[in-house]
């Protein structure tokens, strides 16, 4: 990892919401609540994404997506057009038609999480590399070793039931905070993996 200024270069970073109890979705996937925070404005016609997280991003400078089949899904493939206008390497074996067809061309899918991770890392140019979405996608990449950095956004809700971020780690893994801010409804984290 290298720090340019306030931004996160060449990082494997996973960014995440998640309850405090641990959950990243509700039962029946439901992640309204931990994302709430994500989004300003009423109805779906004045919906735009918050300040908040426009400073996350630009933290980040993002060179591209890894994101799971789950979350792509979850996302209906955000409509072929992803918000954020960098690579989207999908971990998965199936490509979906759109994809397969060349009318989405914003994704790249892998079937191997070594090799989505190193797709997304050429992809990314020396930039760093978002994961996304899905308590699998982080676990498979925390096992095989694959994250440099967690950023969890703290939402102040005990969901009590739904999907752990956490459930299924093969061996301890350390931590070092780097930072840690408040924001409007959420505590954000940063930690580097140790390794």
């Amino acid at each position: 990892m290298t720090a340019e200024g306030n931004k996160i270069l060449g990082t494997v970073l996973l960014d995440m919401s998640v309850s405090l109890d641990g959950f990243v979705a509700g039962p029946g996937d439901d992640v309204e609540r931990l994302h709430r925070w994500v989004f300003t404005g009423a109805g779906t016609e004045n919906m735009r994404f918050s300040d908040e997280l426009h400073e996350v991003l630009a933290e980040v400078d993002a060179g591209a997506v890894l994101a799971g089949r789950r979350t792509f899904d979850l996302a209906s493939g955000w409509g072929g057009d992803p918000a954020m206008k960098v690579p989207h390497v999908i971990l998965s074996h199936d490509v979906p038609d759109e994809v397969a067809s060349g009318k989405w061309t914003s994704f790249v899918f892998e079937s191997g999480i070594e090799a989505a991770v190193a797709r997304a890392r050429k992809l990314a140019g020396g930039r760093a590399v978002y994961v996304l979405g899905g308590a699998g996608l982080a676990q498979q990449c925390l096992n095989a070793g694959l994250l440099d950095e967690l950023q969890m956004h703290v939402v102040p809700v005990l969901l009590g039931k739904g999907i752990r971020l956490f459930d299924h780690l093969d061996a301890r893994t350390e931590l070092r905070l780097i930072s840690a801010a408040t924001g409007t409804e959420t505590v954000r984290m940063r930690y580097q993996v140790v390794k």
